[in-house]
C-alpha cells in the first residue's frame, strides 16, 4: 500500500466520526479553511452556492465526489 492510498483510507475512515467532526469544528484554523473547499454542509443547501458565485460574476465548476458509499 502506498502513502497516498494509506492517507486516503485514513481520511475516509475518520470522516464519518462525530468526535472528529466536533474537533474540526472547534479548530479555528480548520473552520477558516473549510469553506474554500466545501460550499455547503447539506445537500439541500448545496444548489444555492454556485448561484451566489454566478451572481458575483465568478466562474463555477461543480464536481460530484462520492468517496463514501452512504453519502
Amino acid at each position: 500500500m502506498n502513502a497516498s492510498t494509506l492517507m486516503r483510507k485514513t481520511i475516509l475512515a475518520t470522516a464519518g466520526h462525530a468526535e472528529v467532526e466536533r474537533r474540526v469544528r472547534a479548530n479555528r484554523l480548520l473552520r477558516t479553511l473549510a469553506p474554500r473547499f466545501v460550499a455547503e454542509e447539506t445537500i439541500d443547501d448545496a444548489p444555492a452556492a454556485p448561484l451566489r458565485l454566478r451572481d458575483a460574476e465568478l466562474a463555477v465548476t461543480l464536481d460530484h465526489l462520492r468517496e463514501r458509499g452512504d453519502s
